[in-house]
């Protein structure tokens, strides 16, 4: 089971997950890593973020 990320409201429209390291900042339903540069939609946050495979991904998001 994944468990649940801490999102904490930072400016309209735009949060903070505050249970990872990396500075994850989520707005209009796209996240960016402000430690990295790395950025996606919700199925990238779960492969490259969570280490969960594409199908995997898909999967959960479709349940």
């Amino acid at each position: 089971m994944l468990s649940a990320c801490r999102l904490e409201a930072v400016e309209k429209r735009q949060h903070v997950i505050r249970d990872l390291p990396g500075g994850i900042v989520i707005k209009d339903h796209y996240w960016v890593c402000t430690e990295n540069g790395s950025a996606g939609n919700s199925i990238d946050f779960l492969v490259k973020i969570r280490v969960m495979s594409f199908s995997k991904a898909t999967e959960l998001l479709l349940s």
